[in-house]
């Protein structure tokens, strides 16, 4: 399918993972303030509808102060599951493909999220087209509902690491910066980054990168 429809087809809808308790935080991360107008949570938003449009959806159980920021929001079918999970929800939700990013990942921006639609034009019969930096990046790529059944078929079974469940199926990477992997895990890393004024989908931290400690997929 060509980019431009990729983009504007309704069967692929763009989600933010939003499930999680923060425990290495300490409160709830997605709600913390990233400059003047955005919460952590608006900028894996702001990403997605600055190349889908206003159509993006929240999955997972959260406060409804997270759930406001999107467009729409799904409960999580599968509590405790993790992302795959959310995934999962997001799939059946759906019942098309989805283009999926966690909520804390503050510096994914619209130039990642076409980078993997342009990988996923390339590579049609591929399960998932996963964001790759150094490693595969597993909530943050687009994912076919090819998987869907397989994914039950793995949380039924228990097994909730989602690296691990798709490591069966075919998958396919689209490499971005090493920059958009970052993900808040503490208030270290929040407090470490400087703002300055962005444009929507675009991040607005400075130069100083936090650690990036794999979120668990």
């Amino acid at each position: 399918m060509p980019l431009a429809e990729l983009r504007s087809d309704e069967a692929l809808t763009p989600v933010v993972l939003v499930g999680g308790a923060s425990q290495r935080f300490g409160r709830n991360k997605l709600l913390e303030p990233i400059d003047h107008r955005r919460l952590l949570v608006d900028a894996p938003i702001m990403a997605l509808r600055s190349v889908f449009g206003s159509r993006v959806w929240a999955v997972g159980d959260c406060s409804r102060s997270v759930a406001e920021r999107a467009d729409h929001h799904i409960a999580d079918s599968y509590p405790g599951a993790g992302p795959i999970g959310g995934i999962a929800t997001a799939l059946a939700a759906a019942g098309g493909d989805v283009f999926v990013l966690a909520g804390d990942l503050i510096r994914f921006n619209a130039d990642a999220v076409l980078a993997v639609l342009r990988t996923a034009e390339r590579h049609l019969l591929a399960a998932a087209v996963l964001a790759h930096t150094d490693r595969a990046h597993w909530c943050a790529g687009l994912y076919r509902q090819s998987c869907l059944t397989h994914l039950r078929e793995r949380i039924s079974a228990g097994e909730f690491a989602l690296h691990h469940a798709m490591g069966s199926l075919d998958t396919a990477s689209a490499r971005v910066p090493d920059e958009c992997s970052t993900n808040v895990n503490t208030i270290d890393d929040l407090r470490a980054m400087s703002k300055k004024p962005g444009e929507p989908g675009v991040s607005t931290v400075a130069n100083h990168v936090p650690r990036r400690i794999p979120p668990r997929c």
